[in-house]
């Protein structure tokens, strides 16, 4: 279970950053496309990695700016506001199920004919018949069908993935609270000393460390699902009033 877990979170977070790079046009990711498609991909590319570099650099020099640890209000507002995030992604996520995926039968419309046979006066025989209403896409419609799929792709993978980032920044934040001095250290008071290396100053180096990577990884992934979260609103607003339009 714990390999399959694994499995559904690394594809999950390739399948979002492929689709976030492919854009509503499907652009291949792995596959080479044509010269246009290749412009196109690179320009995402550059994009989606920009902001991740972006919010790093942004992260690594609060982290640099912090003497200490997060101040358990940080950690009980961040928690509760990604608490409410999660939900409403999860909401989103339902929701873009019953909105943007289609039934097969959409098109089938069905009718109830009652037959009185003459022969047999008081016998009623009941047909249904389905009646398909077909109707002849333009070379519009047919690009607007296919963007509107691979929007709701991109939708359903960066809703999941910020879903995922939530619940785990939540449990580092728990961790600041269960181990409230261990992640509240000043790591500007630590130095290594080479010439004289005990395992009480490797302990403090690993100490150090992994409160680097924490500060690190919280504000990095606020930062990126704050961000995510943005895109998903604009661009959620965008399709459904062009859809309107339409």
């Amino acid at each position: 279970m714990s390999l399959n877990l694994y499995k559904y979170v690394v594809d999950l977070r390739t399948q979002s950053l492929n689709s976030e790079i492919g854009g509503i046009n499907g652009i291949p990711f792995k596959n080479k496309g044509s010269e246009k498609e290749e412009k196109e991909k690179n320009k995402r590319k550059r994009d989606a990695y920009g902001y991740r570099i972006v919010i790093a650099m942004i992260s690594m020099a609060i982290v640099c700016s912090l003497k200490t640890g997060f101040e358990d209000v940080f950690v009980s507002y961040f928690s509760s506001v990604l608490s409410i995030l999660v939900g409403l992604f999860i909401t989103a996520l339902v929701f873009s199920f019953d909105k943007f995926y289609t039934k097969a039968d959409d098109g089938i419309k069905i009718y109830n004919i009652d037959v009185n046979e003459e022969s047999v006066p008081d016998v009623d025989k009941s047909y249904t018949i389905a009646v398909k209403n077909n109707i002849s896409l333009t070379a519009g419609d047919k690009v607007w069908d296919t963007q509107s799929h691979n929007y709701s792709l991109i939708f359903a993978y960066v809703t999941g993935y910020n879903i995922v980032l939530c619940i785990i920044v939540i449990v580092l934040l728990a961790l600041n609270t269960l181990f409230e001095h261990e992640l509240n250290i000043n790591i500007f008071k630590y130095y290594l000393d080479i010439k004289d290396i005990t395992l009480n100053s490797l302990g403090n180096l690993f100490l150090v460390v992994f409160n680097i990577i924490h500060r690190f990884l919280v504000l990095y992934w606020i930062g990126f699902v704050l961000y995510r979260t943005i895109f998903l609103v604009s661009s959620m607003v965008s399709y459904m009033t062009t859809k309107i339009r339409k």
